[in-house]
C-alpha cells in the first residue's frame, strides 16, 4: 500500500482517542503524529473521530432527576432472589443505565479537557 494511503492499525486507532485528548506519552504521540503526517488515510480517520466527537457535543444532554439514585437504588436492593424475574430485570436495566450514565460522564470529562486544553493553546498563541 501507498504510504500516504496507510490506515491506522488497530493498535493505533485505540491510540488515537488517547491522542487526540493529549494522553500518550511524548514517545508516543510524536509517533502517531508522524503516522498522520505521512498518510492522508490515517490523517482522514482522525479528522472522522474528530467531527464525530463535535457532532456528539450538539447531542442535548440527559440530566438524572434529583431522586434517581435513591429510585434505582432502590429498585435494585429490593430484587428477591434469582427466581424474581421482574426485580432482576429491573435491577439489570438499573445497572445499565447507571454504566450509560458513567460513560456520559466520562466522555463530558474528556470534553471539558480538550476544552480547556484549547482554550490554552488559543491564549498562548495570543500572547506571542
Amino acid at each position: 500500500m501507498v504510504p500516504d494511503q496507510q490506515r491506522l492499525t488497530p493498535d493505533d486507532r485505540s491510540n488515537l482517542v488517547a491522542y487526540l485528548d493529549g494522553e500518550l506519552n511524548d514517545a508516543q504521540a510524536r509517533a502517531m503524529a508522524t503516522k498522520l503526517t505521512q498518510s492522508v488515510t490515517a490523517r482522514r480517520e482522525a479528522d472522522a473521530l474528530r467531527k464525530t466527537w463535535e457532532l456528539l457535543d450538539l447531542l442535548p444532554r440527559p440530566k438524572a432527576s434529583e431522586d434517581f439514585t435513591a429510585r434505582t437504588l432502590t429498585v435494585a436492593t429490593r430484587a428477591g432472589g434469582p427466581g424474581d424475574l421482574m426485580a432482576s430485570a429491573a435491577s439489570a436495566v438499573a445497572r445499565r443505565i447507571l454504566v450509560g450514565l458513567a460513560c456520559a460522564t466520562v466522555k463530558n470529562n474528556k470534553k471539558t479537557k480538550r476544552k480547556r486544553r484549547s482554550e490554552k493553546k488559543e491564549k498562548s498563541k495570543k500572547k506571542t
